[in-house]
Protein backbone atom coordinates (compact mmCIF):
# COMPACT_ATOMS: atom_id res chain seq x y z
CA UNK A 1 0.00 0.00 0.00
CA UNK A 2 1.30 3.34 -0.86
CA UNK A 3 1.49 5.88 1.42
CA UNK A 4 -0.13 9.05 -0.11
CA UNK A 5 2.92 12.11 0.77
CA UNK A 6 -0.47 14.31 1.49
CA UNK A 7 -1.55 11.92 4.26
CA UNK A 8 -1.98 12.53 7.97
CA UNK A 9 -0.04 9.37 8.55
CA UNK A 10 2.59 10.78 6.09
CA UNK A 11 2.84 14.19 8.34
CA UNK A 12 2.62 12.33 11.27
CA UNK A 13 5.66 10.54 10.34
CA UNK A 14 7.36 14.26 8.71
CA UNK A 15 6.73 15.44 12.40
CA UNK A 16 7.78 12.58 13.90
CA UNK A 17 4.34 12.54 16.32
CA UNK A 18 3.63 8.79 14.50
CA UNK A 19 4.84 6.39 17.42
CA UNK A 20 3.51 9.43 19.88
CA UNK A 21 0.37 9.03 18.30
CA UNK A 22 0.28 5.23 17.80
CA UNK A 23 1.39 4.52 21.74
CA UNK A 24 -1.35 6.74 22.65
CA UNK A 25 -4.08 4.83 20.70
CA UNK A 26 -3.16 1.82 21.70
CA UNK A 27 -3.26 2.68 25.39
CA UNK A 28 -6.23 4.74 25.09
CA UNK A 29 -8.54 3.42 22.31
CA UNK A 30 -9.75 7.36 21.93
CA UNK A 31 -13.21 8.09 19.79
CA UNK A 32 -12.35 10.30 16.45
CA UNK A 33 -13.46 13.36 18.67
CA UNK A 34 -10.58 12.66 20.81
CA UNK A 35 -7.79 11.75 18.10
CA UNK A 36 -9.05 15.54 16.54
CA UNK A 37 -8.25 17.08 19.60
CA UNK A 38 -4.98 15.26 20.07
CA UNK A 39 -3.92 16.03 16.62
CA UNK A 40 -5.17 19.97 17.08
CA UNK A 41 -2.82 20.23 20.01
CA UNK A 42 0.01 19.36 17.82
CA UNK A 43 -1.39 21.40 15.29
CA UNK A 44 -2.28 19.43 13.01
CA UNK A 45 -6.35 19.23 11.11
CA UNK A 46 -7.65 16.32 9.57
CA UNK A 47 -10.76 15.18 7.98
CA UNK A 48 -12.76 11.59 9.67
CA UNK A 49 -11.99 9.95 6.57
CA UNK A 50 -8.45 10.55 7.19
CA UNK A 51 -9.00 9.53 11.15
CA UNK A 52 -10.55 6.35 9.43
CA UNK A 53 -7.99 5.68 7.00
CA UNK A 54 -5.56 6.60 9.72
CA UNK A 55 -6.64 4.09 12.77
CA UNK A 56 -7.97 1.69 10.15
CA UNK A 57 -4.94 1.31 7.80
CA UNK A 58 -2.11 2.51 8.73
CA UNK A 59 -2.38 1.42 12.67
CA UNK A 60 -1.95 -2.30 11.46
CA UNK A 61 0.88 -1.04 9.18
CA UNK A 62 2.29 0.93 12.24
CA UNK A 63 2.38 -2.28 14.58
CA UNK A 64 3.98 -4.78 12.24
CA UNK A 65 6.86 -2.74 11.29
CA UNK A 66 6.96 -1.44 15.47
CA UNK A 67 7.06 -5.80 15.75
CA UNK A 68 9.25 -6.22 13.17
CA UNK A 69 11.59 -3.93 14.70
CA UNK A 70 11.16 -5.40 17.93
CA UNK A 71 11.99 -9.14 16.48
CA UNK A 72 14.86 -7.57 14.49
CA UNK A 73 16.53 -6.27 17.87
CA UNK A 74 15.37 -9.81 19.96
CA UNK A 75 17.10 -11.55 17.54
CA UNK A 76 20.27 -9.32 17.59
CA UNK A 77 19.84 -9.66 21.27
CA UNK A 78 20.47 -13.96 20.92
CA UNK A 79 23.69 -15.50 21.81
CA UNK A 80 25.71 -16.00 19.15
CA UNK A 81 25.57 -19.58 19.22
CA UNK A 82 21.98 -19.48 18.67
CA UNK A 83 21.45 -21.20 15.32
CA UNK A 84 19.70 -18.88 12.30
CA UNK A 85 16.87 -21.59 12.15
CA UNK A 86 15.88 -20.60 15.81
CA UNK A 87 16.22 -16.80 15.41
CA UNK A 88 14.06 -16.84 11.86
CA UNK A 89 11.20 -19.19 14.47
CA UNK A 90 11.60 -16.45 16.97
CA UNK A 91 11.01 -13.40 14.47
CA UNK A 92 7.97 -15.39 12.46
CA UNK A 93 6.44 -15.74 15.82
CA UNK A 94 6.69 -12.09 16.36
CA UNK A 95 5.15 -11.36 13.40
CA UNK A 96 2.76 -14.28 13.89
CA UNK A 97 1.28 -12.38 16.85
CA UNK A 98 1.82 -8.81 15.69
CA UNK A 99 -0.58 -10.13 12.68
CA UNK A 100 -3.33 -11.75 14.37
CA UNK A 101 -6.05 -8.91 14.35
CA UNK A 102 -5.35 -7.80 10.72
CA UNK A 103 -7.53 -9.17 7.82
CA UNK A 104 -6.12 -10.91 5.23
CA UNK A 105 -5.94 -8.37 2.54
CA UNK A 106 -3.84 -6.09 4.90
CA UNK A 107 -1.42 -9.31 5.64
CA UNK A 108 -1.11 -9.72 2.12
CA UNK A 109 -0.60 -5.85 1.33
CA UNK A 110 2.00 -5.84 3.82
CA UNK A 111 3.49 -8.88 2.31
CA UNK A 112 3.60 -7.03 -1.12
CA UNK A 113 5.11 -3.72 0.75
CA UNK A 114 7.85 -6.06 2.43
CA UNK A 115 8.60 -7.49 -0.98
CA UNK A 116 8.70 -4.35 -2.62
CA UNK A 117 11.56 -2.74 -0.16
CA UNK A 118 13.49 -6.42 -0.83
CA UNK A 119 13.21 -5.42 -4.72
CA UNK A 120 14.12 -2.08 -4.17
CA UNK A 121 17.11 -3.07 -2.28
CA UNK A 122 18.29 -5.33 -4.62
CA UNK A 123 17.82 -2.84 -7.46
CA UNK A 124 20.20 -0.52 -5.18
CA UNK A 125 22.85 -3.27 -4.53
CA UNK A 126 23.20 -3.76 -8.54
CA UNK A 127 23.64 -0.66 -8.95
CA UNK A 128 26.12 -0.23 -6.47
CA UNK A 129 28.23 -3.10 -8.57
CA UNK A 130 27.43 -1.63 -11.28
CA UNK A 131 29.00 1.71 -10.58
CA UNK A 132 32.15 -0.13 -9.31
CA UNK A 133 32.44 -2.14 -12.74
CA UNK A 134 31.86 1.48 -14.77
CA UNK A 135 34.81 2.94 -12.71
CA UNK A 136 37.32 0.17 -12.57
CA UNK A 137 36.31 0.45 -17.10
CA UNK A 138 37.30 3.87 -16.97
CA UNK A 139 40.35 3.21 -15.03
CA UNK A 140 41.37 0.31 -17.47
CA UNK A 141 40.69 2.71 -20.31
CA UNK A 142 41.95 5.44 -19.43
CA UNK A 143 45.42 3.37 -17.87
CA UNK A 144 48.27 4.09 -20.46
CA UNK A 145 50.04 1.82 -18.99
CA UNK A 146 48.87 -0.82 -20.66
CA UNK A 147 48.59 -1.97 -23.92
CA UNK A 148 45.48 -2.55 -26.59
CA UNK A 149 46.39 -6.64 -25.70
CA UNK A 150 46.61 -6.36 -22.05
CA UNK A 151 43.75 -3.46 -22.01
CA UNK A 152 41.38 -5.95 -24.01
CA UNK A 153 42.05 -8.65 -21.52
CA UNK A 154 41.14 -6.77 -18.56
CA UNK A 155 38.18 -5.27 -19.71
CA UNK A 156 37.33 -9.12 -20.66
CA UNK A 157 37.90 -10.11 -17.28
CA UNK A 158 36.12 -7.26 -15.85
CA UNK A 159 32.93 -8.56 -17.70
CA UNK A 160 33.53 -12.14 -17.53
CA UNK A 161 33.94 -12.82 -21.04
CA UNK A 162 36.35 -15.02 -22.49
Amino acid sequence: MKIRPDSLYAELGRLNLRDEFFAWYAVESPSYAQIGEWLAARGLKSSLAALHRLVNSHYSQWRIAKAVEAADEEVLALPENVDQVTRDRIKGLRLDLAMRDISVDQALALIRLDQDREKTDLAARKIVILEAREAKTRETLANPDLTPEAREAELKKLFGLK
